[in-house]
């Protein structure tokens, strides 16, 4: 189901691409001030199929990336390992924690010797 779901996904992102393609291009970066972004203007058929492509691709996003998880969910994610929290640590092996190479901590020099 996940392929297919995908493949109907991708095909309406290349549509969306061909679709913003065809559309004509503004005179400068912020031009069109009688056009709005949510607001009420007729807006043509290029314009409308626009808004549609894009909220199903919005909404194909979520939904892929909800079923793409599976059932891994923040409840499973605890309950799937039992017997082990995943926030304890396992101690160290014996030897791996000093510091020097002799298991005795470094010397620090005394803080009046600054030769």
């Amino acid at each position: 189901m996940l392929i297919a779901v995908t493949a109907v996904y991708v095909f309406f992102c290349v549509l969306l691409i061909i679709v913003v393609l065809l559309q004509q291009s503004k005179s400068g970066l912020f031009s069109g001030g009688s056009d709005t972004l949510l607001g009420a203007s007729s807006g043509d058929v290029l314009t409308r199929t626009t808004t549609v492509l894009a909220v199903i691709f919005v909404v194909g996003a979520i939904f892929l990336s909800i079923i793409s998880s599976g059932k891994k969910t923040l409840i499973d994610v605890d309950t799937a390992a039992p017997g082990k929290t995943p926030l304890t640590e396992e101690p160290a092996p014996a030897g791996l924690g000093t510091l020097g190479a002799s298991n005795t901590p470094m010397a620090v020099p005394a803080s009046g010797s600054n030769k």
